[in-house]
């Protein structure tokens, strides 16, 4: 009779798991057992069947004295514990903590290094290994400190938050005798002044159109203020340090034909009807209207800012006797800003977003010592030269168009004429005309 080949080791450990595990032993103490008999299994080798045949049919008869005991209602005993230094004491120990899975270790966790490419075991190209000895000698390795998160860079990198913003605000006009406006708003300081300052401002001249520029007092820039256009500059865009527009200023000029005011007219020389002025201001990311002034007579001394709905927000008023049209160098320019406490919630109920009632009243002072009689501006020094560069480049442009036309009129356009004449002459040339048959028919 033939001999049945022996299973192999994986089928016989198979087997003798499920048998174990059907005479009552725990599952993991089967698969413990099956493990150890595949190893002892594979160990042996395909040279050793006769071996291997007799290991399988003594643990077959093992498994059948298991079922006959399990049926005989006896419990199996336990298996007898593993000796120190064998396979079963380091698959029984149990497995170190993750740090992944443990959150108290999470913290201390360390990015693991980057892989490091060996020239030669690798097997990469000639190029490949010298470009990455060339860069592995001038690259730095990476850093064991743990990445910022995008919520610090953002911090890092935003522009200054008010902290806090005082109830009453002192905003110094610049004055009439600087070549570029200039001044800053403090705290209340009294008649000496003396405040705490909280902002300080200054014009910059660009070429698209004057820029105020406003900065805090560690010298960090918080925003800026640009006029739409030169000459037509209705308009102001409120601006933060990273160039975000924020808020938008419309200044709207009314003039009512009629009787002059007399006060007005002798004050200030505008005596051809009544000159009134309106402040809007919008939000620039949907163009909703949150505050405005209500109409104002020309360099009028006090007025309120109020929301859409008629509420105070702040009310504006000159601190000593002066006006806009003086020209006295020095003299004590200042804007008082009083915040209304509101309880409701709305626009610029906040008081660190107030900041853009201030920057109103700054654009009012700066465009007051160029406001003409009729309420319009008069162009600034600063829009001078920002529009004179383009004016001398249209100038140019224009004389070397005429130059070429008149370089062309008198030295290109007979040249021109005569090979026109020879193209003709050569790509249809003249025949004579032969009479044909049929003219007298």
């Amino acid at each position: 009779m033939v001999a049945s080949p022996p299973p192999s080791p994986r089928v016989a450990g198979l087997l003798a798991a499920s048998l174990l595990a059907f005479a009552g032993l725990p599952v993991a103490q089967a698969a413990r057992i099956s493990n150890r008999a595949g190893a002892s299994r594979a160990e042996a080798g395909s040279g050793e069947a006769s071996g291997l045949a007799a290991h399988a049919t003594a643990e077959r008869g093992g498994a059948q004295s298991a079922v006959r005991v399990a049926s005989h209602g006896a419990q199996p005993a336990p298996p007898p514990p593993a000796a120190a230094g064998t396979p079963g004491t380091a698959a029984a120990a149990a497995p170190a903590a993750d740090p992944a899975l443990d959150p108290a270790l999470a913290r201390f966790a360390v990015p693991p290094p980057p892989p490091e490419m060996d020239p030669v075991a690798d097997g990469q190209p000639a190029d490949t290994a010298i470009g990455s000895y060339l860069v592995g000698r001038v690259m730095e390795g990476p850093t064991q400190n743990p990445l910022p998160t995008q919520s610090s860079v953002d911090f890092a990198a935003g522009c200054p938050v008010l902290q806090e913003w005082p109830t009453s605000v002192e905003v110094v006009a610049p004055d009439p005798c600087q070549s570029y406006p200039a001044g800053h708003w403090a705290s209340p300081g009294g008649i000496l002044g003396g405040g705490e300052p909280l902002m300080s401002y200054h014009l910059q001249c660009w070429m698209q159109a004057p820029t105020i520029e406003y900065s805090v007092p560690s010298g960090d820039a918080f925003g800026s203020s640009v006029t739409a256009g030169v000459l037509v500059d209705d308009t102001v865009t409120l601006y933060d340090c990273g160039g975000n527009p924020k808020y938008s200023i419309e200044e709207r000029v009314y003039h009512a034909t009629g009787k002059a005011n007399p006060q007005i007219c002798e004050k200030y020389r505008s005596c051809d009807g009544v000159v009134w002025l309106q402040y809007v201001i919008y939000d620039y990311a949907d163009g909703r209207e949150v505050a405005k002034t209500p109409y104002l007579s020309l360099f009028q001394d006090r007025f309120e800012v109020q929301d859409k709905l008629g509420e105070v927000i702040a009310t504006v008023s000159r601190g000593s006797e002066w006006t806009p049209t003086g020209g006295e160098c020095g003299e004590s320019r200042k804007w008082i800003i009083e915040y209304a406490v509101r309880d409701k919630p709305g626009a610029f109920s906040n008081p660190t977003e107030q900041w853009p009632i201030a920057e109103m009243v700054t654009m009012i002072s700066v465009r007051d010592l160029n406001r003409r009689p009729s309420g319009f501006l008069a162009p600034t020094t600063c829009e001078l030269k920002s529009i004179l560069p383009e004016l001398v480049l249209v100038f140019l442009l224009a004389a070397l168009v005429g130059s070429i036309v008149i370089l062309w009129l008198r030295k290109g356009l007979v040249p021109c004429r005569n090979f026109m004449f020879d193209l003709e002459d050569r790509v249809c040339p003249k025949r004579m005309r032969l009479p044909s048959r049929y003219e007298d028919d």
